[in-house]
């Protein structure tokens, strides 16, 4: 009798025992799960945020990328990249060579150039990214950003076609030159305008009026004092004549393209403008253009350019950077982005080289493609256009 009770004793003890370990060790996975949670590896993208459809279509990539790589994509939503590059500027100044926070920006021109000659990007990345297979490397778009040689330092993610838009049941045949853009602001006074510079889509508009007034041969060359000012004159000339005729006569200008697309909807404005050849199908769409609106460039056509990828020198997380421009850079995710349905961004691969059953839209430019000038034309550009019309809201 004793020596059952004895045995029953012992059953129960090592019955506890073995509780006490498996919820010991069930404790255990628990931390050790939180713990590997809470040590995911998240980066930070930095990229524009001004436009609802891209912010999605980020996020969906996003989204999709994390499952796939267990990698999160914190889309940090930036109006200018500038104040991006001065954080970056100041690390490396103050020595924080390898902690850095800001692991990808979306770039190209200006930016580009100003990061590249400060040392500011990890690099050359382009041969590290496995989808380049599919791009064909030898575009010239892909080896020049606005004049500056790229050098496998930022990685090529869409491409962009400035264009006017129109209308057509209001504007049948749009003006196909400056001079006739000109005649038609003064014949509808009041009904165009263009967004306010230092936005990105103002300074392109200016841009393209150079390119179309100018008749000098500097325009790819970096700037000086002297060309700037010559090539120039016909520019600020075109514009003087032109304000009195645009929207609240020049006193105020909207901030974005999608103030321009809801007036031309609206038909407060006859014209709206966007750097992407795609965009007005993806709006009639969503009927947030109507359904006549079609897209335009100039007779001689319009700025044309590739926008990039790229990492700073000092991401701490340079390996998962990479895998996430991998992955906005592949077939599935491009064929996603060509959507006009989700972004409408003409995509940078090549539809020779992708795998069989892969159907990426046609590359659907408007008009002949008109290279960038110089990067230094837009910070001139911008300061000039700021000291002779800026005082306006």
């Amino acid at each position: 009798m004793n020596c059952s009770r004895e045995q029953g004793r012992r059953s129960e003890g090592l019955i506890m025992r073995v509780l006490r370990i498996f919820t010991f060790v069930l404790m255990a996975l628990f931390f050790i799960n939180h713990q590997l949670e809470a040590d995911a590896v998240k980066i930070q993208f930095h990229a524009w945020g001004g436009d609802p459809r891209i912010n999605r279509y980020i996020a969906a990539e996003a989204e999709a990328f994390k499952k796939l790589m267990g990698i999160e994509v914190q889309h940090i939503k930036i109006d200018d990249l500038p104040p991006v590059i001065k954080k970056v500027q100041s690390d490396k100044a103050s020595g924080n060579l390898t902690k850095g926070t800001i692991d990808v920006v979306w770039l190209n021109g200006e930016n580009f150039a100003t990061m590249k000659k400060s040392g500011l990007l990890a690099g050359p990345l382009l041969s590290k990214i496995e989808n380049r297979k599919y791009m064909n490397l030898t575009d010239p778009q892909f080896l020049n950003d606005f004049s500056t040689v790229t050098e496998g330092f930022e990685v090529p993610w869409g491409r962009a076609q400035f264009v006017f838009i129109w209308d057509r049941k209001r504007t049948p045949l749009a003006p196909q030159t400056a001079t006739e853009l000109l005649a038609y602001a003064k014949a509808n006074p009041g009904r165009i305008t263009y967004v306010r510079p230092p936005q990105f889509h103002g300074t392109t508009f200016l841009k393209q009026l150079l390119l179309e007034l100018s008749t000098s041969s500097n325009l790819q060359k970096a700037c000086t004092p002297d060309t700037t000012s010559s090539a120039s004159a016909p520019l600020w000339k075109f514009l003087d004549e032109l304000h009195p005729f645009l929207w609240r006569k020049a006193q105020t200008f909207p901030a974005s393209t999608q103030v321009l697309h809801q007036m031309l909807m609206d038909q407060q404005l006859l014209m709206s403008m966007s750097f992407n050849p795609l965009e007005v199908d993806g709006l009639i769409l969503k009927k947030e253009l109507p359904a006549g609106a079609y897209a335009t460039t100039f007779k001689k056509g319009g700025i044309a350019n590739v926008h990039f990828l790229a990492i700073p020198f000092n991401s701490q997380k340079q390996q998962a950077a990479l895998q996430w421009i991998n992955h906005l850079t592949s077939p599935e995710a491009q064929v996603r982005k060509a959507d006009v349905a989700n972004w409408g961004d003409p995509t940078v691969l090549d539809s020779a080289k992708v795998p069989q059953g892969i159907k990426l839209p046609a590359l659907s430019l408007r008009g002949p493609a008109q290279n960038e000038p110089h990067a230094c034309w837009m910070e001139y550009i911008e300061r000039e256009w700021q000291r002779r019309y800026g005082v306006a809201g």
